[in-house]
């Protein structure tokens, strides 16, 4: 038996997971706790682990493992939180940490946003769960239909607790109020179209900070980049999911004077080429250029931005000053799956 729960990377969707694996463990025995966010990790995870019953915990679940769960008409518990909660949990106090968690959050809640009204789906909030935790596994036992009395219910909780295992996020609010603005300005830029809602109406802004240098992979792309040599990928990145739908890139970059005239590529991908543009700047400053792409139903991958030189260069910089994603109507999807192609 397999039991599927998808969730913001946090405290609370590990609560989810641990409680869930404990309720499965004593009505149907041993039950390990795999994580998976694709249909693919699932079986490689399922074969190396041979028969089980398993907790299938998915952080970044796709699109495709959406259309079979609902295809197969399974149950499954989607454990949602504040993104900042969320990501002020998993960057722990690590500044160092920051642009790699705020990936995996935004990652996340574009991931998960498209499980929330699906048929099976069991949504669970964090912060009512911090003041009644026996409730919500309560709910849990009842839509896995797991029958377990209320007294094991409690118990679980409690042992949970004790091993230091709680949805409390008192610590996590606090500290997301501690960060300093530059961070903060950062997340907010990501992660704000889900604060209060996972239906995206809003752009998605992308700060230099979660790009990288393309030749130094790691390095962040903020400030100027130097175009100078071979030509190659000047700057990579975010690696961060989109909801499916249409979109529209807005990418802003600021030239030298050294750089006009140079032509250079932009191409957006998720695993496979979505749009692609060729630019060149007639003079030093800023330059706006947009693609448009659709990002499908079953889409499993993160979108990934490259800019690249297309030709060797005496001279010249380039800057990355933002990358803005703005939802377009879905209505228009079938025009812009064409207008991707055609730029390829």
């Amino acid at each position: 038996m397999l039991f599927f729960v998808a969730g913001l990377p946090g405290r609370f969707a590990e609560w989810c997971d641990a409680v869930t694996a404990r309720l499965a463990e004593t009505v149907q025995g041993p039950t390990q706790i795999l994580h998976a966010n694709t249909l693919d990790e699932i079986s490689r995870g399922l074969l190396r682990a041979g028969p089980l019953q398993a907790v299938l915990a998915s952080r970044q679940p796709g699109g495709r493992l959406r259309t079979a769960l609902i295809a197969a008409q399974r149950r499954f518990v989607v454990a949602l939180d504040d993104p900042r909660v969320a990501l002020s949990q998993i960057v722990g106090g690590d500044s160092n940490n920051m642009a790699a968690a705020i990936r995996a959050v935004a990652g996340s809640c574009a991931g998960v946003a498209g499980y929330i009204s699906a048929p099976g789906a069991l949504l669970l909030y964090a912060e009512p769960t911090s003041h009644d935790a026996e409730a919500t596994a309560s709910a849990i036992a009842d839509h896995f239909q797991l029958s377990v009395k209320n007294a094991t219910v409690a118990e679980i909780v409690r042992d949970l607790a004790d091993s230091g295992l709680t949805p409390e996020r008192r610590d996590a609010v606090e500290a997301w109020e501690t960060l300093d603005d530059t961070a903060k300005g950062v997340a907010i830029g990501a992660l704000g179209s889900f604060v209060n809602s996972f239906v995206v109406l809003q752009p998605i802004h992308w700060a230099p900070d979660l790009f990288s240098r393309g030749d130094r992979p790691g390095e962040p792309a903020t400030g100027s980049v130097d175009i100078t040599g071979r030509a190659r990928c000047l700057v990579d990145g975010p690696h961060i999911m989109l909801p499916p739908g249409r979109w529209r890139l807005a990418l802003e970059l600021v030239f030298s004077p050294g750089a006009a005239e140079y032509e250079f590529a932009v191409e957006v991908s998720a695993g496979a080429p979505l749009g692609y543009r060729l630019i060149r700047p007639q003079r030093g400053g800023g330059l706006e250029t947009n693609i448009e792409f659709v990002v499908d139903e079953g889409g499993e991958h993160p979108i990934d931005i490259r800019l690249s030189s297309q030709r060797a260069a005496f001279d010249g910089t380039v800057r990355l000053a933002k990358a803005t994603l703005l939802p377009q109507p879905a209505a228009e999807a079938k025009s812009g799956a064409r207008l991707a192609r055609a730029e390829n």
